[in-house]
């Protein structure tokens, strides 16, 4: 089923195994927007996942492409693309923790 699912392509990706004692949130976005600019990115610490909205399907392509199987603080990245329905995205906007990626995002580096 999984198989099925990631070969659809979108323009969201998810990404998994990171090493959530090393891995911060600013780390995944200098990585995640080499490839274009994203919408949206939510790092899921408890999954040590994350999902990335791009703008553009050519960008999420690129990335699932470029970072999958990538050896990255020796964990190996599963990348691929997620189906999830316009309704979905819209209630991501609604998540507290939107306030944190983006204070996060936002907050200069000590």
């Amino acid at each position: 089923m999984f198989a099925a699912i990631a070969l659809r392509k979108s323009k969201v990706i998810y990404a998994r195994w990171f090493d959530k004692k090393e891995v911060t949130l600013r780390m995944l976005f200098n990585i995640f927007s080499c490839f274009g600019n994203m919408e949206k990115m939510m790092f899921m610490t408890n999954k040590s996942s994350c999902l990335i909205e791009y703008q553009k399907l050519e960008s999420a392509s690129l990335a699932k492409e470029s970072l999958n199987e990538l050896v990255f603080f020796k964990q190996e990245l599963k990348v691929c693309f997620y189906r999830v329905c316009y309704s979905v995205l819209e209630c991501f906007r609604n998540i507290l923790c939107w306030v944190k990626v983006i204070l996060e995002l936002t907050t200069p580096e000590s």
